[in-house]
């Protein structure tokens, strides 16, 4: 009896899920770590999968550096920007870290304060996903993203698709691709380090023939 029970409880944990929150704004409006923003009334952690909800024009601040989420979700018609010290982790994730809508922007950090935002989920998913028409990822002037697992830790998948890099992005620990530009455009006007992903077959940079990677005249790709 107690090792039946014993294994059941083992099921109900590997099958327990992350908890799911959205942005709602009822606190003060801009800050991250101020409960009443969220649906639950919780400050995000890292076992929170969040959701910007459709037609947000937002920027969010925090008074600390400890912010924490499992996932992130720009739904379309949204444009956020994070000025915050945001880690995005979850190595048993079964979605991407980071994904963006249709006609939705993800702005990481600002181009005066510094910030840096750590990223990575499980080797079957990709940390960051630009997936909508019309959608974008910018990493500011003044940001750093380090992306450490994942299949492919850069991926733009759609033909207006968008990527702009004018930060530091550093990529490692990548199953297949660092970069992989399905459809869509990657631009680099900052510096790009792409290190050795985790396996002997894996490449750095994948561009097929519909996407599109420039590296602007200050961008340093190495």
């Amino acid at each position: 009896m107690k090792k039946s029970i014993l294994f059941i409880c083992l099921i109900i944990t590997s099958l327990s899920i992350n908890a799911q929150t959205s942005w709602n704004g009822g606190g003060d409006g801009s800050s991250w770590d101020d409960p009443l923003n969220w649906s639950d009334n919780l400050v995000p952690s890292d076992t929170s999968d969040i959701t910007f909800p459709q037609n947000l024009n937002l920027t969010l601040t925090s008074s600390v550096t400890t912010n924490a989420a499992a996932s992130i979700t720009i739904d379309t018609n949204s444009m956020v920007n994070l000025e915050l010290d945001l880690t995005i982790f979850d190595i048993a994730s079964t979605i991407n870290s980071i994904i963006v809508m249709d006609s939705a922007t993800l702005q990481l950090g600002s181009t005066t304060t510094a910030h840096t935002f750590v990223v990575g989920c499980a080797i079957s998913k990709d940390p960051v996903s630009v997936r909508g028409q019309m959608s974008e990822l910018i990493v500011a002037s003044m940001a750093t993203l380090n992306v450490t697992s994942g299949l492919n830790c850069l991926r733009t998948t759609k033909t207006t698709a968008l990527l702009t890099n004018n930060g530091t992005i550093n990529l490692s620990g990548y199953k297949t691709r660092g970069i992989n530009v399905t459809s869509g455009a990657i631009t680099n006007n900052g510096a790009l380090n792409i290190n050795v992903g985790n396996t002997t077959s894996n490449d750095g940079l994948h561009i097929p023939s519909a996407g599109t990677f420039n590296n602007g005249i200050n961008g340093v790709l190495t």
